[in-house]
């Protein structure tokens, strides 16, 4: 006998530890790309398309059934404006966390720091990786705690 999660996983690439280290790693190499002066947009749209692709192919396996957006949806009932109000607020949030990293990096170049982008992607993919491990592992403990 099978247990549904507390909350549904739509996204794969979370369940395990080489998921969220490819993850970070793409975080990493997406913000290190600013200290490449003439390939930086056409590097970052690669690292992020293949990011979307990884993505995609990892979401296309079912891991549990019933879990699908569309079995979901009429139990959530979604609407346009919530929808619309999520993508405001992740491209306010991309803007705001573009108009720091160009700021840090400024401030890292002014200290005669050779590659400040590439400091400022360490430290986002680490951040990154522990932000997901630390909701991998309390995921795991409130599912322990619901099956226990």
């Amino acid at each position: 006998m099978t247990t549904q999660p507390a909350q549904p996983d739509f996204y794969a690439l979370d369940d395990t530890l080489p998921g969220r280290l490819t993850q970070s790693g793409l975080i990493a190499a997406f913000v290190a790309a600013g200290d490449l002066p003439r390939a930086a947009l056409p590097t970052r749209l690669a690292i992020a398309a293949g990011g979307v692709g990884l993505v995609a192919v990892l979401n296309a396996y079912d891991e549990e059934e019933g879990d699908e957006p569309a079995a979901l949806y009429d139990a959530a009932q979604a609407d346009l404006s919530t929808t619309w109000a999520i993508i405001g607020g992740v491209t306010g949030i991309a803007a705001l966390a573009h108009v720091a990293e160009r700021a840090a990096a400024r401030a890292l170049d002014k200290r005669g720091v050779s590659y400040p982008h590439s400091i400022i992607g360490a430290i986002a993919g680490v951040g990154s990786f522990v932000a997901a491990e630390a909701a991998h592992r309390r995921a795991a403990r409130s599912e322990e705690t619901a099956q226990g």
